[in-house]
């Protein structure tokens, strides 16, 4: 049983949406959230990641938690609304002529400790910590966290939000590009409405109860850290209804997301020289040179690029039944990352750096130019794999999926 909630949201002004609308906080460097922060004073980028106007901090100083708040407090003069009574919100993202369609509401973090709510990443203590000590300072989730639901189990939800937005208008409506620079794979258009008849919003409740789980996509540090601020919340107040008890959270039925891939650069070659590394790659692997970028197009497939060229990789051997080992993103690590590139663990190596796929091929190869190293391009993950692990109580190896869209932080605020 998933519980979802209404609540009295911060959004912003209609005429105003799509210049507060930003990216993620995690999914942008420090150069690159300073460059949008010069570019457009409106974005919510100012709040997530408030180290842009702190140029001479550490980012993790108290200072700038501080400046996120009183920045959160600039927004609400200047470009955010605060609704009067509690309401559930639909949030629509087309791309390509794909659209997702999500409900906006609060979710439990007790049911993500009782894992209701289930993850397939582990967490890092460092980008934790951040994310609680920006909740706690903030008094807010600034942006959702990612989630979805086996759309086989409840056809009642999707059915009652697209009636809702064939018969009511947009709150706000605007495109922007997907991604950060020359590499953008597309234009999404950006859908946001309001439903405020309470019997739909009980009934729309009463059917998310009938959901046995609610998956995270995407987001599970802010989760974590949602519910790691919430327990430290509980020891000044313990009333189980209080605000920061839930989450802020948009909820997509899984046959609508899509999941790209989730590539990776390695920044050297662990002291080989290129003959000496594809010989010890060719061990595991079917190696074939390429004309132009190697795309994988099928589970257990692999581009590779090295020294100027593209290569396509096939792994020789059986694949494992167990839905870790079987993972592409496995296989590599397990075959040609650890045992020839020295990568341990990439959760903690700095030779490692993971690039989305919403970022492009070339941008692997550039990167691996840069530094005299080579770059994986994976065939994507898929959702059933992903309900899978989760299912089974594992989690997959770090970065293993990269949904796309990603909902935007700033439109949708949940204060406590």
């Amino acid at each position: 049983m998933a519980t979802v909630k209404p609540f009295t949201a911060l959004m912003p002004i209609s005429e105003l949406a799509s210049r507060v609308a930003s990216p993620p906080y995690d999914v942008v460097n420090g150069e690159e959230a300073a460059a949008i922060a010069r570019q457009n004073p409106y974005s919510f980028i100012r709040v997530t990641r408030s180290e842009v106007d702190c140029p001479n901090a550490d980012p993790y100083d108290d200072v700038v938690y501080e400046r996120a708040r009183k920045n959160l407090d600039w927004f609400m003069h200047k470009s955010l609304n605060v609704e009067l009574s509690p309401c559930v919100y639909i949030y629509q993202q087309i791309m390509n002529n794909r659209a997702q369609t999500g409900l906006v509401a609060l979710t439990s973090t007790d049911e993500y400790l009782k894992g209701i709510i289930k993850r397939h990443e582990l967490t890092r203590f460092d980008k934790e910590n951040d994310r609680v000590k920006h909740i706690t300072a903030v008094g807010a989730n600034t942006g959702p966290i990612f989630l979805f639901y086996r759309h086989g189990e409840n056809a009642a939800i999707r059915q009652m939000l697209n009636a809702w937005t064939q018969e009511h208008a947009p709150l706000f409506e605007f495109s922007a590009p997907s991604g950060l620079g020359s590499n953008d794979i597309a234009t999404i258009r950006h859908k946001g409405w309001k439903i405020d008849a309470q019997s739909l919003i009980r009934a729309i409740s009463g059917e998310f109860r009938r959901v046995s789980t609610l998956y995270i996509a995407d987001g599970h540090h802010r989760q974590e850290a949602a519910a790691k601020a919430a327990l430290e919340m509980r020891k000044a107040n313990d009333d189980p209804e209080a605000s920061f008890n839930f989450t802020l959270s948009v909820i997509f039925p899984d046959d609508e997301l899509l999941i790209m891939d989730y590539n990776r650069v390695i920044k050297d070659l662990n002291g080989l020289s290129p003959q000496e590394y594809l010989s010890a790659v060719a061990n595991e692997f079917s190696v074939t040179q390429t004309d132009g970028e190697a795309r994988p197009v099928k589970q257990k497939q692999f581009g590779m690029y090295v020294a100027g060229q593209w290569y396509s990789l096939s792994y020789k051997k059986s694949i494992a039944a167990d839905p870790i080992k079987s993972l592409d993103v496995s296989i590599l690590q397990d075959a040609l990352l650890e045992p020839v590139l020295g990568i341990k663990d990439p959760r903690s190596d700095h030779r490692i750096e993971f690039v989305g796929g919403g970022r492009g091929l070339e941008t692997l190869k550039d990167k691996a130019d840069e530094t005299g190293g080579v770059a994986f391009a994976l065939f994507p993950t898929n959702i059933s794999e992903l309900i899978s692990v989760a299912d089974a109580g594992k989690i997959m190896p770090p970065k293993s999926t990269w949904f796309e869209p990603k909902p935007l932080d700033g439109l949708f605020v949940h204060r406590f």
